[in-house]
């Protein structure tokens, strides 16, 4: 005869004499028949209609009791409790399974956990849900019988950055934390499932917020980590070019609030800030031409490297102009070989580029283009005035000629490190030196176009190139005149210098009689050096010269040096130079 357990439901072997699932004592059986006791039977005298119509309403509830008893053991049965899981997840009955399914310490699903669970079986099968629950005994069903849930295994989710103003929730709902640490934000216990994810950030700086989904299906109960790119953290910045600064006067600008710098040109961490670039801040700076406050830049990680702005558009805009000037005075200066007429450089430099002007060939050109490298800008605070460091290019179309050649022009262009210093009380800036740079790498920011306008040697510049080159014309002879004089008193014969005196003229006759002279006192000369001192034009053939001259005077007994100031009257016949008069010869 077939057995089942009263209790569970479960189905008994026939020697059973306890049930192997629940462990209630089960009946024992008497001649194939449960609890029949053998008895005789008595004749009994016949029920009255009451008696009668009692013991039916006695039997009905005994019947409808056992029925309810069997029914009430098969419902709260493992496998009736499991079938109605599988039904509620399989239709989707979220009310069916919030009443079914509990976490381990026994409280209820919510609507949002069984909503999380039914999704987890959509996505991953019933199967991976079989894995994460299981029937157990939970309370009294009326009282009497034992209950039996659906028991998941609790769920928790963990956050390895945690954030002052972020949280998250979970299926529109907020969680409280577990376990809180410095390190780690847990969330939980949930219910298995697939979660509607939603980080939620509200800080100084801004809010912000972001969604996802969280898949809790970890068998052993571990943390689930959510990996979602939040893109909120706190912010170190750093000013690359720290050192040009005045570190002092010098912070970071977020709106009113001012963040100081630190003495490697970084900050303390700062924030949190919504790294997607709607936050934004400065740089201020303290200089010399006035403070810069530099254009905003955007945070959008949690590393930020910055350049400090040194100059404001408007002083950056006021170099560009200075570097511009140069330009076009440059050209100038060459072609009237004049360089007091650059009046954007210092006095020292002036003199350095007067330096290179030839005295003998022209210049002609004109000032195309200056391109910038705004990226170049260096600051060197050594000095009492800080100098600013900036690459340009300068580009010419020019030619070097003889006067009375035509140019034949040529484009030229020169990377320039120029140097420039800012004048407080006259509010300009001055270019105090440069070097040529043309083997660096260069990325220009801004392009300058010249004026074009085409320079070239001029009156004055004319004028004194053809003074330069008489000077020099007239230097040269009155040295080999000089040495031929001494050739000739040392040799005492007139004839080493008759080729640069004049024909009987006063000089011709004086020059004799002076080498006789030295002759008969036995005196003789070596030349050490000459100078030409002036050159003063009497008509178009004739000039006073006036010339500075170091002998070495040999006496027979002895020697001594001597410096002479000579003026003599030059002409120039049949286009030669000759010494026509010595008008005078004073010991300097």
């Amino acid at each position: 005869m077939t057995r089942f357990c009263q209790e569970c439901g479960k189905k008994a072997n026939p020697e059973d004499k306890m049930c192997v699932h629940c462990g209630t004592k089960l009946p024992t059986i008497v001649n194939n028949k449960v609890g029949e006791e053998k008895r005789q039977r008595s004749e009994k005298a016949p029920l009255s209609k009451k008696k009668k119509i009692v013991y039916s309403a006695v039997g009905m509830l005994a019947i409808f009791s056992i029925g309810f008893i069997l029914w009430a053991q098969s419902y709260q049965s493992a496998s009736s409790v499991e079938k109605r899981f599988v039904n509620a997840i399989t239709e989707k009955d979220e009310q069916a399974v919030t009443k079914l399914v509990v976490h381990q310490d026994g409280s209820s699903a919510t609507k949002a956990e069984a909503e999380a669970l039914i999704k987890l079986a959509e996505e991953e099968g019933t199967s991976v849900v079989g894995d994460l629950v299981s029937v157990q005994p939970h309370d009294k069903f009326l009282f009497v019988f034992t209950a039996r849930k659906v028991e998941a295994i609790d769920q928790y989710a963990v956050y390895t950055e945690p954030i002052e103003g972020l949280s998250f929730l979970f299926n529109e709902k907020e969680m409280t934390q577990q376990q809180p640490a410095e390190d780690e934000m847990i969330y939980g216990p949930f219910i298995p499932g697939s979660y509607e994810l939603e980080a939620v950030f509200s800080g100084k700086y801004g809010e912000t917020k972001k969604s996802g989904r969280i898949t809790l299906a970890d068998t052993y109960g571990n943390p689930t980590n959510v990996d979602m790119d939040i893109n909120v953290s706190k912010v170190v910045f750093y000013v690359t070019n720290y050192n040009d600064l005045d570190l002092e006067k010098s912070f970071l600008k977020l709106g009113e609030e001012k963040i100081p710098l630190q003495e490697d040109g970084s900050t303390k961490a700062v924030g949190p800030f919504i790294l997607d670039g709607s936050q934004q801040i400065q740089t201020s700076v303290s200089m010399p031409w006035g403070e810069v406050v530099s254009e905003a830049f955007q945070i959008t990680e949690a590393e930020m490297v910055v350049f400090a702005d040194v100059l404001s558009e408007k002083q950056y805009s006021g170099l560009k102009d200075t570097l511009k000037d140069f330009g076009e005075q440059y050209v100038e200066s060459l072609a009237g070989k004049d360089a007091s007429l650059l009046k954007v450089v210092s006095e020292d430099l002036q003199s350095m580029i007067n330096d290179e002007v030839d005295e003998y060939w022209f210049y002609s050109g004109k000032f195309e283009q200056l391109e910038i490298d705004q990226n170049s800008i260096q600051v060197d605070s050594s000095s009492k005035a800080p100098v600013i460091e900036i690459l340009s290019q300068y580009s010419f179309n020019e030619a070097v000629h003889e006067l009375e050649e035509t140019p034949d022009f040529y484009d030229v262009s020169f990377i320039l490190r120029m140097n420039l210093v800012y004048n407080t009380d006259e509010k300009q800036w001055k270019i105090v030196s440069m070097t040529d740079d043309s083997y660096t790498y260069f990325d220009p920011t801004d392009k300058v176009s010249g004026s074009g306008t085409v320079f070239g040697p001029d009156e004055e510049a004319v004028a004194k190139a053809k003074s330069n080159i008489l000077n020099a014309e007239i230097a040269s002879f009155m040295e080999s005149y000089t040495r031929s004089s001494v050739d000739a008193i040392n040799y005492r014969n007139y004839y080493y210098v008759e080729d640069y005196i004049a024909d009987d003229s006063p000089r011709a006759k004086e020059a004799e009689e002076y080498i006789d002279y030295l002759e008969e006192k036995g005196i003789t000369e070596d030349l050490l050096e000459t100078e030409l001192e002036s050159v003063e034009k009497i008509d178009d053939s004739t000039w006073n010269v006036t010339m500075v001259e170091s002998f070495t005077i040999y006496n027979p007994d002895s020697s001594q040096d001597k410096t002479f100031r000579t003026k003599v009257v030059l002409k120039k016949i049949n286009d030669e130079y000759k010494v026509y008069e010595l008008v005078e010869t004073k010991e300097v």
